[in-house]
């Protein structure tokens, strides 16, 4: 028996948003500051690019009047108010300077209490320790956005909201699992037990490393929490397939694979590629012929590095060797078996090299 394992990799669309705010001393018949997002984040329960309601993002900002820059937003929570892209809000609201030259916005999603500001002046560098629960929302950061006076017709009042775009941080996967098209071509029934993705980090912090001199935000580390190192495990059946304890394969779809994680938001981490912490597929799976009895693989565990970019009969391609932030991950594993059969053949008589006689008198 022997199975092909293939992971195909698709980069995530990291188009978000930029965020800024602002505010006024004087509440004068200047615009308020509001915010709006393009793209937007990517949630548990959908890949399109959209804010639910209620998510939240921090802002971090600063104007520019003659050239000294005072802090006006310090991490302040923006809450989206309804299922409409643009209905945003947040308290104390801020007032645009016409003395100001410019506003410099920094901003995070989800709203955290304790990200690391490399100046007062809100450059976002360094998160807190977060921990991936399977259940989580996408982490988000935004590009830094510079909204200039001079764009606004020499006033600020052409800038109803300012528009914050934001990039993917964590890694996104999928699993799927098909049968080997000459499984199909037997009729076979391939019936999935369980599926568990072991050892994988799941609590560290990340870093804006190349700081925001990139447009948008690519140069993004994590660090994992060395005593959470290869503590976390996902299981299969939590998240798309209900909480039975098996799950055949729709053989009205062929061999076209079926997903059995679907969008887990993960750390980014290098993949461990010995001891007993690597990071490993576990897989337990029946196979079961025409009016026959299953049989039953016991666990199969395979290495998240064995998974290659092509699929066929090898694992010998590009491999991956760890999630990248802002990346988009379909592993699909493909179960093969070698039947069992049987040829017979009969052997010929031993050959006689004397005759035995007997007389009888």
């Amino acid at each position: 028996m022997s199975m092909k394992k293939t992971v195909l990799l698709a980069a995530a669309a990291l188009s978000l948003v930029a965020c800024g705010k602002t505010y006024e001393l004087q509440e004068t018949a200047q615009p308020k500051i509001g915010f709006g997002t393009w793209a937007e984040t990517l949630t548990k329960a959908t890949v399109e690019n959209t804010f639910d309601q209620g998510a939240t993002f921090k802002v971090w900002g600063f104007k520019t009047v003659a050239s000294t820059n005072t802090d006006v937003f310090t991490g302040v929570t923006v809450t989206k108010q309804t299922a409409e892209n643009n209905n945003w809000s947040y308290e104390n609201k801020k007032y645009w300077d016409l003395s100001a030259s410019s506003y410099t916005f920094y901003a995070v999603s989800p709203a955290a209490d304790n990200y690391t500001l490399t100046t007062a002046n809100g450059a976002v560098t360094k998160s807190p320790a977060i921990t991936f629960t399977g259940t989580d929302s996408d982490i988000l950061v935004a590009d830094k956005t510079v909204v200039n006076k001079a764009d606004g017709t020499g006033n600020f009042n052409s800038f109803e909201r300012v528009n914050l775009s934001f990039n993917h941080v964590a890694a996104l996967l999928d699993v799927k699992v098909k049968a080997s098209a000459g499984l199909i071509a037997d009729g076979a029934i391939v019936t999935v037990k369980s599926i568990q993705i072991q050892n994988i980090d799941s609590k560290g912090s990340f870093t804006v490393s190349g700081g925001y001199t990139t447009d948008p935000v690519t140069n993004v580390d994590w660090t994992s929490a060395e005593e959470d190192a290869g503590t976390y495990t996902v299981s299969t059946f939590d998240q798309t397939k209900g909480t039975g304890d098996s799950y055949a394969l729709n053989t009205n779809l062929g061999n076209t694979a079926q997903t059995f994680i679907n969008k887990l938001v993960v750390m980014p981490q290098d993949f461990r590629t010995t001891g007993d912490q690597k990071q490993e597929v576990l897989i337990t799976y029946t196979i079961q012929y025409t009016n026959g009895e299953p049989t039953e693989f016991a666990p199969a565990a395979f290495s998240l590095t064995l998974f290659d970019n092509v699929d066929d009969a090898d694992n010998d391609d590009t491999r991956v060797s760890g999630w990248a932030p802002g990346t988009h991950y379909i592993y699909t594993i493909t179960i093969d078996a070698n039947a069992i059969n049987f040829t017979a053949s009969i052997k010929d008589w031993k050959a006689t090299e004397n005759a035995y006689n007997y007389l009888v008198k």
